[in-house]
């Protein structure tokens, strides 16, 4: 046998400078292909060159730097989609106040479509149906998706629906949080884990290594810790993210049946605040009311105003109480928001029984000259000829349920004020007239009257409470048996 079919190279070194020479070799290949060393001669470059090769693209990384970008009183690197919608990159009315524009390809442009059939047909099982970026917006990039979120956190109009959406969103999922998070919480702030110092909540237990400050406080176990808040920039918008939070809270505390009587609603307000992260996190409204008006700090407001260094369970407290007053005075407003509504509605009731009446009244007077017989007809009665009648005359009560008349009964041994108005009636001056005059109509109208109280679901929920409280029949309606010896 031939030497050289051996060893066709004609090499006679040792293995090791063999594997020395491919290696060194092998280094020079990649210093050419990175640019940094140009090839020896143009036989060495023996690469094939392809027509038209398309190089892909990638989607610009966003610029985080360390100066904070501040957009509404808010650093916008916190945005939960900063990356994105390329928030880093202000806004620009002019380019895309109408919409997703070509003119901003780094921020819209973000797919674009395999060359060849065969490959798109690939790609949509594999999960590559896009390519990167191709030059120009087109319907298959999410354009509209990214222009929603950056004229809603970049835009001085902002987006009002999508401001509500979150703000429903972050309200509700702040209500979950404090829930689950409640217990850790309050045996962090009773062993002194949680410690508020300059007005924020640190964590004494985690020091960060670089500067050797603690750590802002964060629970250590938080299901939802991973789950980004929705982002609200606006004041009306904190504010809705509030009245949901402590909205669905009331609510949810008022269906677990652990409140009731009649500051149940106040009772579940203070239960919501007592459980909610807000009142760790938040200053009380009366700190904002100190500090633009100093003065008032010497009276309840100063009471409530949180301090710098207060603890959280004094911030809690304070926070509890001012959320029952504000508990208190909402329901009051409300009470005083529906009376209008209430005196349109005994407006109507008095005006239907006047017509009931009326229409008895009327055909009463048919009956009576129908028959003759020397009978003399009804004439003149108050309601059938009501436009005629003077004030006094056909004047109704309104009616109500009879668990409403129980109440208000109830409400005139310790209302002296000039705002009670009396008690409503349980039955219409048509229904009076025909037990009068009707044979069984009585015992068929008081039944309806007694089904209609037993009931009612809130006499069921009085009767439930107070077999809890192990009341007897004579304290539960104690003032309804006492007007009954005062008739007798």
């Amino acid at each position: 046998m031939d030497e050289n079919d051996t060893n066709p190279t004609g090499w006679s070194g040792r293995a090791e400078d063999s594997l020395r020479i491919i290696e060194d070799y092998l280094n020079e290949d990649d210093e050419r292909d990175q640019g940094l060393t140009p090839p020896a001669s143009s036989e060495t470059n023996i690469q094939p060159q392809v027509e038209n090769q398309e190089v892909p693209k990638e989607v610009p990384t966003p610029n985080k730097s360390d100066e904070p970008i501040v957009v509404d009183g808010q650093d916008i690197r916190n945005h939960p989609q900063f990356d994105f919608a390329r928030l880093d990159i202000p806004w620009n009315e002019e380019l895309e106040g109408r919409g997703p524009t070509e003119e901003m390809l780094d921020v819209y442009d973000r797919r674009g479509r395999h060359p060849r059939w065969q490959d798109q047909l690939k790609g949509t099982f594999t999960g590559s149906a896009y390519t990167g970026p191709d030059g120009k917006v087109d319907p298959i990039d999410p354009g509209y998706d990214i222009w929603l979120i950056r004229k809603h956190a970049l835009s001085k109009q902002g987006d009002v629906p999508k401001e509500i959406a979150n703000a429903i969103k972050a309200g509700s999922l702040s209500v979950i949080s404090s829930v689950l998070t409640a217990p850790e919480r309050y045996w962090d702030m009773t062993t002194g884990e949680m410690k508020r110092v300059d007005g924020r909540l640190i964590d004494t237990s985690k020091i960060n290594e670089e500067t050797g400050d603690p750590e802002p406080y964060k629970p250590d176990w938080d299901p939802l810790g991973k789950v980004k808040n929705p982002w609200v920039n606006s004041g009306w918008g904190n504010l809705t993210k509030n009245v949901v939070h402590y909205g669905i809270g009331t609510r949810w505390a008022i269906r677990t049946g652990l409140i009731k009587g009649k500051f149940k609603y106040l009772g579940a307000e203070a239960l919501v605040a007592l459980i909610s992260e807000n009142s760790q996190k938040n200053d009380t409204m009366s700190t904002a009311i100190v500090n633009k008006f100093p003065l008032a700090k010497y009276g309840i407001y100063g009471l409530l105003a949180a301090g710098e260094d207060d603890h959280p369970l004094v911030l809690t407290l304070k926070n509890t109480l001012e959320e029952m007053g504000l508990g208190y005075a909402f329901d009051a407003m409300l009470a005083n928001v529906g009376k209008p509504l209430t005196a349109v509605k005994r407006i109507e009731n008095v005006d239907s029984q006047v017509i009931e009446k009326g229409k008895l009244e009327l055909a009463e007077s048919q009956v009576i000259e129908e028959l003759g017989g020397g009978m003399t007809s009804s004439g003149f009665r108050g309601s059938k000829n009501k436009p005629l009648a003077d004030p006094w005359q056909g004047a109704r009560t309104s009616t109500n349920q009879p668990f409403d008349i129980k109440n208000q009964l109830d409400q005139a041994d310790w209302n002296w004020s000039n705002t009670y108005s009396g008690a409503d009636a349980p039955f219409t001056e048509a229904s009076l007239w025909r037990m009068a005059n009707q044979s069984g109509e009585h015992e068929t109208s008081v039944a309806k009257f007694i089904k209609g109280l037993v009931s009612d679901r809130r006499y069921q929920d009085m009767l439930e409470e107070a077999k809890l409280q192990k009341k007897s029949p004579a304290a539960v309606f104690k003032s309804a048996l006492e007007r009954h010896d005062e008739v007798l």
